[in-house]
């Protein structure tokens, strides 16, 4: 019943765009690490892996800012070969997680965990997010699956608020211990 009209007018383009912003409000500038050099591959498999690399960089003074760990990072992963994700860090690829954040920040780099939406339907995760009713459901009622990983994986139902704010909360203890960032990938694989 209502439609707002702003006109928003400059001598330059450069003027609109400002005029434009200060209605929308202007976007947060990202760290300055975010722009540095970020170095990965496909599963680093160890810490010790990561550490050489690391201080190979740092030798031949090359910039780096971040390590990106893709799925190995998760403990439960080392078992499959199909991914999924539960947040539990693997102390056995990569050692104590704070301590090893530690490491990497004394050396100038930030840490960059992967991540997908896609939870292992045997694990604690799993588990919970069934009782709360978190998770999609497929046509015949269950919980919906990957398309890449139909036998072992539940997708969560983003649409639902209370399922946000637990997949949030999965990325907190890992942030109040120095992980710098998150990859979420593969959600084409939602069904």
């Amino acid at each position: 019943p209502y439609l707002d009209y702003f006109f928003i007018g400059g001598p330059a383009f450069r003027d609109i765009v400002s005029h434009y912003d200060e209605l929308t409000g202007r976007p947060v500038v990202p760290p300055l690490w975010s722009f540095g050099a970020w170095y990965s591959r496909c599963m680093y498999q160890s810490r010790e892996q990561v550490e050489g690399i690391v201080e190979r960089l740092r030798e031949l003074e090359l910039p780096g800012d971040v390590v990106h760990l893709d799925p190995l990072w998760l403990k439960v992963r080392a078992s499959r070969t199909l991914d999924g994700c539960d947040f539990v860090w693997s102390d056995e690829a990569f050692g104590d997680q704070e301590e090893f954040i530690g490491w990497l920040a004394e050396r100038g780099f930030k840490l960059s965990l992967w991540e997908n939406p896609y939870v292992y339907r045997d694990t604690e995760m799993y588990a919970e997010g069934e009782r709360n009713g978190y998770f999609a459901k497929a046509p015949g009622g269950g919980p919906a699956a990957s398309m890449d990983n139909p036998k072992e994986t539940a997708v969560p139902d983003f649409t639902n608020p209370e399922t946000v704010r637990w997949w949030q909360d999965k990325h907190r203890p890992h942030l109040k211990m120095g992980v710098a960032a998150f990859k979420p990938d593969y959600g084409e694989a939602v069904p």
